[in-house]
C-alpha cells in the first residue's frame, strides 16, 4: 500500500444553515469566515431546505472552534424572539485534497538539486 497522506491537508469545516428571510445572510457569513481565517466559503444546493440554505465554510484546522463560536455569537445578535437566523449544524476534521503542483514541483526542484 502507497502512503497517501501528503495528498491530503488536514482542515476545519464546518457547515452553517442560514435562514432564507435572513437579508444579505451570505454576505455576513462570508464577512465573518474570511475575517478569521477561512479559505472558502461553498453554498451546498443539494442541502436546501424550504427555510434554510447550506453553506459549508473550510478554515485552516485550529481555527474551526474559534470560527464555528463567532458564528454563532454574531448571530446572537441577530436572533429575533420568534427564529434563529442562523445555526452551525456540524463543525468537523476534512481531509482535503492538497495541491499537487507544488509537490511536483518541490520534488522535480529535489531532484534537479
Amino acid at each position: 500500500m502507497t502512503p497517501a497522506k501528503f495528498m491530503f491537508e488536514r482542515q476545519g469545516l464546518a457547515t452553517v444553515a442560514l435562514d432564507k428571510s435572513f437579508d444579505r445572510g451570505f454576505d455576513k457569513l462570508f464577512d465573518i469566515a474570511i475575517e478569521n481565517g477561512a479559505e472558502e466559503v461553498n453554498e451546498q444546493p443539494d442541502l436546501e431546505t424550504k427555510e434554510h440554505i447550506i453553506y459549508e465554510v473550510l478554515v485552516f484546522l485550529p481555527w474551526l472552534k474559534t470560527i464555528a463560536r463567532l458564528i454563532d455569537f454574531r448571530i446572537d445578535f441577530l436572533r429575533t424572539h420568534t427564529t434563529c437566523l442562523a445555526t452551525v449544524l456540524i463543525s468537523e476534521l476534512a481531509y482535503v485534497p492538497s495541491d499537487l503542483s507544488l509537490c511536483e514541483k518541490k520534488s522535480n526542484k529535489a531532484w534537479m538539486n
